[in-house]
């Protein structure tokens, strides 16, 4: 698998350095004391589900925090009134309602369960089914692209872009599974060529320079495609 990508890396420091900057903030109303205060008012089962939100970049659906946040402590039935409780303790924020609705972690409280996440030793698991439903989520926007509006398609998927990038930076880490970001990388091609074109070589590049696609042909001839619609074979040899 790939080294550690510098855009990972500055992620994780980020995040951290962030978290420690919460830690060191002193006084009755900082961000550590006004988080630390409402982390220990939850329950076990909000707490595991806010540091696996951490591994969103942006914007998310119940759907997607489910397909996260899941597992064997964790129950799908579990997932929205925690959702909700989470909103109620000003972790999270929401815009529309329903299905629909969209959440959003404020980078405080992002970076506060990050390092949560990290205490956990959870980054890899929750990383895996984060990048495993990207992949499936753009696999199926493939479809749609072809039978609907580029416009349309945009608005329901460009604002994914940012979790794209931590999937794929995960995904070609040292502890990462360099085949699920082969799949993501094909998958995401038209949300580079809509929305990043000058990002498409080099997310083409990485994912050629993995074993996962040199021992999958098919693969391999679907990025190299992909690479020649995009008129750049010389960049992409």
């Amino acid at each position: 698998m790939g080294g550690t990508s510098e855009a990972s890396v500055v992620i994780q420091f980020d995040l951290l350095k962030s978290a420690r900057d919460i830690r060191k903030a002193g006084g009755l109303g900082s961000p550590r004391t006004f988080l630390d205060r409402r982390y220990a008012l939850l329950g076990d089962v909000p707490r595991t589900v806010l540091r696996r939100l951490a591994v969103f970049a942006g914007e998310f659906t119940l759907e997607a925090a489910s397909a996260v946040v899941v597992c064997g402590r964790i129950h799908r039935t579990e997932v929205a009134p925690t959702i909700e409780e989470l909103q109620a303790s000003s972790f999270l924020t929401a815009e529309g309602d329903g299905a629909s609705a969209r959440y959003t972690l404020a980078r405080q409280a992002r970076a506060f369960a990050f390092a949560k996440l990290v205490r956990y030793r959870e980054v890899d698991a929750v990383s895996r089914s984060h990048a495993e439903y990207l992949q499936c989520v753009f696999e199926y926007a493939e479809v749609e692209m072809e039978r609907g509006e580029p416009t349309q398609w945009m608005v329901d998927y460009g604002g994914l872009i940012d979790d794209v990038h931590a999937a794929l930076d995960w995904a070609f880490s040292p502890s990462g599974d360099a085949s699920i970001g082969v799949g993501l990388t094909i998958a995401a091609i038209p949300l580079w060529l809509a929305a990043r074109s000058d990002e498409l070589c080099g997310r083409i590049e990485r994912a050629l320079k993995s074993e996962a696609a040199a021992t999958h042909s098919g693969r391999e001839m679907r990025l190299r495609t992909a690479a020649r619609l995009a008129g750049i074979t010389d960049a992409c040899p």
